[in-house]
């Protein structure tokens, strides 16, 4: 029987590591696991949304999305190195990280960005209200107050 410890990532981790890592590292079977298992087989090379396109037969819209859950789980990263892909574009060569140096990437979400934006509208929206209102009662003259 084949255990997710088995991968040469996990030796000499912690037993304690197991958990953590078990909830990071995509599961079995999944596309997301496919991709990442074809990146870690390529060791330092890497390899290119082309190459693992063209390695794994599977579509280009199949493999990118893949890819950036990949490297926002921490799991692959830019090697540093680029190639051409089929076309002649040079395209960067990603490196599998192994499980427990594994590091998230901190990015904001659309929603997240969303609520940033109502929230500096509404403190906007509050500062001018209250300018309007100190012109309102501080810079009008009504009638009552002018002695008319």
């Amino acid at each position: 029987m084949n255990d997710l410890f088995d991968n040469h990532a996990y030796q000499g981790i912690r037993h304690t590591s197991h958990a953590a890592a078990a909830g990071v590292l995509p599961k079995t079977g999944t596309q997301r696991r496919r991709v990442y298992d074809y990146i870690l087989a390529q060791a330092l090379r890497g390899a290119t949304i082309d190459e693992i396109e063209e390695g794994m037969g599977v579509p280009v819209q199949a493999v990118g999305p893949r890819r950036r859950e990949l490297e926002d789980a921490g799991l692959i990263i830019d090697g540093g190195k680029t190639r051409k892909t089929r076309n002649g574009q040079d395209a960067i060569a990603w490196v599998a990280v192994p499980i427990e140096d594994a590091v998230p990437l901190n990015r904001e979400t659309k929603a997240d960005k969303q609520a940033k934006r109502i929230a500096e509208l509404e403190a906007e929206v509050e500062s001018l209200k209250d300018q309007l209102h100190g012109y309102r009662y501080r810079d009008v003259v009504f009638p009552m107050q002018s002695g008319i």
